[in-house]
Parts: structure tokens; C-alpha cells; sequence
């Protein structure tokens, strides 16, 4: 099953997943619209400058890289 994602620059380009590493080097380039910022979770996840706190909220990556965190934390006092 081909799963497709929107792409941060430009809202009308759905591409399949696997694709959107390449696809946002290529939009990046021409986007001209409102300052982005990149998510230090994702590469792939861009947010408007300024909300990065609110998309932590709601980031899978984040959640899993917090629970790595936590558990790599808790082998090394144990």
C-alpha cells in the first residue's frame, strides 16, 4: 500500500512517502511563502517559524526520540 503525504512547501503536491526526501530538496528552491523551520525530529516536517514548541506537542518523532531518551537514561543509573 502506497501511502502519500502533502508536501510542506506547497499544499496541492501529495507525494508518496518514499519520494519526499527528493521532493522538498526540489520545492525548497522555489518556495516563497511565509519563513519555515525544520523540525529537529524530522527532516521532513517544516513549521512556520515560531510554533516549533506547538508541533513538538503533536510530533511522533519527538514522542519517539523522548522515549529513547528516557529509556537510554534509565539503563546507564540502573
Amino acid at each position: 500500500m502506497d501511502e502519500y503525504v502533502t508536501c510542506p512547501f506547497n499544499k496541492a503536491h501529495r507525494i508518496l512517502k518514499f519520494r519526499m526526501p527528493r521532493h522538498i530538496i526540489k520545492c525548497q528552491l522555489n518556495y516563497r511563502g511565509d519563513p519555515l523551520e525544520q523540525c529537529p525530529y524530522n527532516a521532513q516536517h517544516f513549521i512556520k517559524e515560531g510554533t516549533l514548541a506547538e508541533h513538538l506537542n503533536s510530533c511522533e518523532d519527538y514522542e519517539i526520540a523522548s522515549m529513547e531518551d528516557f529509556r537510554i537514561d534509565y539503563k546507564y543509573k540502573c
